[in-house]
């Protein structure tokens, strides 16, 4: 048996590693359909995000160049007081996330669409009121406080890079012009004089590998940075690229193709009465700047007659973010969202059963993100692997244990009916060669004795009549398992023959140096049974109890009759060591005999108590057996009442 127990573990490993590594494999893939659906959700809220995101930005980038100031003038009018319109962006902005709009001169001051320049001509058009100047101004004043202290906060001079490392770049100055440097080109110059040279065109594409397919840079690669002059005279603005951290000695946004070209009239012109001339106005992209934990910077260039104006919005981060909440989600809370700011204060983590996911929002707001947390769920596909999984561990556990019962049942059957036919053998043997020895000193007259002769004699019947019994055992038990064995069942007492079959095993306990008492109640009820099969089972029992306690202090077997509930109980009880706990139940199945075959002492074929059991139940009574309290051992037959 033990050769067979490692045969089926190492089976059982050689099955159950494809099989777990199998389940594992799939239950990783339906984790990952999981997971790739919570990301879609994800993915999903998150371009939803950027859809208004980038609404803000296309408003932004679309306004004209003229509505950063108060007044503007139409790009369809040609002229006259009445082409002058009041800027849109005059006033309180109308979106709840924006504090301001503002300009940077080329002089480097900054001015603001929301104060007019002109306030009494601005009160006798009716387009300003004293009671807007206060609101108006300290609007104007967050966003110079805001601007001016993202200024100064940095190092002069330089720019903090916020995109991915390598990026290079490339300064244009406001205000007067660093020594050793012209000051650019003016719009009268030919156009062609504002175009990179070939040499320059293709340094820049050496630095810029992200030019598009006509050669130009792509300006949403560009971002742009504010600082102060060291001596304080003027703003300096940086446009970064890709591919250098040396920047070069002219503007990049001389070698960036403009996102659009606008015709601009100055204001002031109609407000003197006079003429208005248009002017050529490259317009670029907007970039953006975080200002803080709590405010963004969206800025774009503009370039007129070659002087530089930097034209953008401040705006509120987390009014930003409630806006979007508002706008994408409304009232629904199914996500759980956490903006966050590049180098800010982390949210807290995410509460309940969700899987939180990031996105970045593309530029100009790349120095914000969004931590989105979707509802955790099991998706039908998961379930299905995972009882799959679980129904395949447990059929495979189960043939495997089925298969090793089968194996161990059939092995152990084909040691028991070895240890069987050689217990037989003996069994056999035994009585054969004792009636054989005293026959043949009968028959030669080597005993003299008559008393002799007849202890001769009687062990000769003694002999006989045990080897009968076996043989009868062993035919009786070959016709149970066939299921030959017919039983005739009558109504009756059992006193009687249990009385017969006790005085006949009655010198059979004497010569074995016991003594066989019989208890038997009086008015017992009638039970069904066959009288030889009853006796057959009377003489196993007294003869197991003989064979077994045959090294008792108390040498008694004890054969009793008596009522049992509702029947009659037949039992048979010795003195003997018992039987131990382990064995119990197994005492009672055919050719199992308890300890080792090579150190028993006891005889026995291993079908006695079978052949008890077996009987008993075709005469429709119970078998049972136990250790008695005050040692022993019982077997007990419950007979039921016959009707």
């Amino acid at each position: 048996m033990r050769r067979i127990r490692f045969v089926f573990l190492l089976l059982a490993s050689v099955l159950l590693v494809p099989v777990v590594l199998l389940v594992r494999s799939a239950l990783l893939y339906a984790e990952h359909d999981e997971r790739a659906q919570l990301r879609t959700v994800a993915e999903r809220a998150g371009d939803e995000l950027e859809r208004e995101l980038s609404r803000i930005v296309k408003e932004e980038e679309a306004r004209p160049f003229g509505h950063y100031r108060f007044y503007y003038v139409p790009p369809d009018v040609a002229g006259g007081r009445y082409g002058l319109s009041r800027s849109p962006l005059a006033g309180s902005p109308a979106a709840p996330y924006v504090i301001g709009h503002f300009e940077i001169q080329p002089d480097g001051s900054i001015g603001s669409p929301m104060l007019p320049r002109e306030v009494e001509r601005a009160r006798e058009r009716g387009d300003w009121r004293p009671e807007d100047a206060a609101p108006a101004e300290r609007r104007l004043a967050a966003v110079r406080r805001i601007v001016e202290s993202n200024l100064e906060a940095q190092v002069p001079g330089t720019a903090r890079v916020t995109t991915a490392p390598g990026e290079s770049g490339s300064e244009a100055f406001v205000g007067a012009p660093p020594p050793g440097q012209t000051a650019p080109l003016a719009e009268a110059e030919p156009a062609e004089a504002a175009r990179p040279t070939p040499e320059a065109y293709r340094a820049l594409l050496a630095l810029n590998r992200s030019a598009d397919a006509r050669g130009q840079v792509n300006p949403l690669q560009l971002q742009l940075k504010i600082s102060r002059l060291e001596d304080g005279s003027g703003l300096r603005v940086t446009a970064l690229g890709q591919d250098s951290l040396e920047p070069l000695a002219e503007s990049a946004l001389r070698f960036v193709a403009p996102s659009r070209q606008e015709t601009w009239f100055a204001p002031e012109s109609l407000l003197r009465d006079e003429v208005p001339v248009g002017r050529r106005v490259d317009v670029y992209p907007m970039s953006g700047q975080l200002a803080g934990p709590e405010h963004l910077i969206l800025l774009r260039a503009a370039m007129s007659q070659g002087r530089w104006y930097w034209q953008g919005a401040v705006l509120s981060v987390p009014a930003l973010s409630t806006w979007l909440d508002a706008s994408v989600f409304g009232e629904s809370d199914l996500l759980q969202r956490d903006y966050l700011v590049r180098d800010g204060p982390q949210p807290p983590p995410l509460t309940g059963a969700v899987v939180p996911f990031g996105h970045r929002f593309a530029r100009p707001f790349d120095s914000l993100a969004v931590r989105i947390g979707v509802p955790a769920m099991t998706t039908q596909s998961s379930t299905y692997v995972k009882l799959l999984a679980l129904l395949v561990l447990f059929a495979g556990s189960a043939g495997l244990y089925a298969l090793y019962r089968m194996v161990e049942v059939t092995v152990g059957f084909a040691e028991r009916r070895s240890n069987f036919a050689a217990a037989v053998t003996h069994e056999l043997k035994t009585p054969l060669t004792a009636i054989r020895m005293y026959a043949e000193m009968l028959r030669d007259g080597m005993v003299d004795s008559e008393a002799k002769r007849q202890a001769y004699a009687e062990t000769i019947t003694t002999e006989s009549e045990r080897l009968s019994r076996l043989i009868d055992n062993v035919l009786e038990f070959s016709r149970l398992e066939q299921g030959s064995r017919d039983l005739r069942l009558e109504a009756g007492p059992l006193g009687p023959v249990v009385t017969e079959a006790a005085r006949i095993l009655e010198g059979h306990a004497r010569r074995a140096g016991f003594e066989l008492r019989l208890e038997i109640e009086e008015g017992l009820p009638p039970v069904r049974y066959d009288r030889d099969a009853l006796v057959q089972v009377v003489f196993n029992l007294v003869d197991n109890a003989l064979k077994y306690a045959r090294d008792a202090s108390e040498r008694s077997v004890v054969l009793r009759c008596r009522r049992a509930q509702e029947g009659v109980e037949l039992s048979v009880r010795d003195r003997g060591p018992g039987v131990p706990a382990d064995q119990l139940s197994r005492i009672f199945e055919a050719f199992y005999r308890g300890g080792d075959e090579l150190t028993r002492t006891t005889k026995g074929t291993g079908i006695g108590l079978a052949l008890v059991r077996g009987l008993a139940q075709r005469m429709g009574a119970a078998v049972s057996g136990r250790n008695a309290p005050d040692g022993g051992f019982e077997v007990a037959l419950s007979f039921p009442a016959s009707a």
